[in-house]
């Protein structure tokens, strides 16, 4: 689109400066070879798609923490009704010094503070977003 000597002369001084940043940066703006951008939009894709993948995966490693958890809590708890021998030499060694901390009144507020605390952090984990 060219302009007239008219029309140019009647252009406000703000719109022709426009125009002119426009032509010079048309000619000096670096072009970029296609094969570059197509990189640059499949690295984008990729990373995106990654991004949308971790979110579900976190959740599963979480969810399997707490199953691997809970069963074995469970395993040890149906041996320690079974009576397993090596169970009560455990508990006589390492549970019964244990157990006497906890028979202190601040103990479980104190465990409880705590395990809140940690669950926080975890939500806390979960809700903010990494890839940003």
């Amino acid at each position: 689109m060219s302009l007239n000597e008219e029309q140019k002369q009647t252009m406000p001084p703000l719109d022709a400066a426009f125009r002119t940043l426009r032509a010079t940066t048309a000619t000096t703006a670096p072009q970029l070879a296609p094969g570059l951008l197509w990189w640059r939009a499949q690295l984008r894709r990729r990373n995106e798609a990654l991004r949308q993948i971790e979110q579900p995966l976190l959740a599963a490693e979480l969810l399997a923490l707490v199953l691997v958890l809970g069963s074995s809590v469970g395993l040890v708890v149906v041996a320690a009704r079974s009576g397993a021998p090596w169970l009560l030499a455990a508990q006589r060694s390492i549970v019964a010094p244990w157990v006497a901390l906890f028979q202190t009144p601040w103990t479980m507020p104190l465990a409880a503070a705590a395990l809140l605390t940690l669950l926080g952090a975890a939500i806390a984990l979960l809700a903010c977003d990494k890839t940003e």
